[in-house]
């Protein structure tokens, strides 16, 4: 009783503001795209976790199929990356497109994810990164 008390007291038992934006993303995702069919999710303190989204890539006037999956980063952009330039969005979130999502690459997407934070850099539209 006294547990449930202290966080009562403290608010922890309030979800944090960015719970509500990753929600919010979340929300976003599967409007667009349905429910993830896999979501790979993170327990560092910067938790980015990683949906995946089964998609036929064949466009719909061609015959044929052409499966894999939307990766969406959702968390990357509770920080602001720093040095963003003129009108570049200073928060983002990732997406990449792979046949299988397999922890491996899922841990390359989180690797780039926390990236402009360890180097103190930024990710816009379009940029690349070579993996190491």
């Amino acid at each position: 009783m006294l547990s449930r008390l202290a966080k009562f007291v403290s608010g922890s038992n309030l979800p944090s503001p960015g719970s509500d934006l990753y929600r919010q993303r979340l929300a976003i995702y599967e409007s667009e795209l349905g429910e993830p069919e896999r979501t790979f999710t993170d327990n560092a303190e910067r938790r980015i976790d990683i949906h995946a989204f089964g998609r036929d890539f064949v466009p719909v006037c061609q015959e044929g199929s052409d499966e894999g999956y939307v990766l969406l980063t959702n968390g990357m952009s509770e920080q602001r990356m720093h040095g963003v330039p003129g009108d570049a969005k200073p928060r983002a979130e990732l997406m990449w497109y792979v046949r299988e999502p397999t922890q491996d690459v899922c841990a390359n997407l989180r690797w780039l994810a926390n990236l402009p934070f360890i180097d103190t850099t930024w990710f816009g539209f379009g940029h690349r990164v070579a993996l190491p």
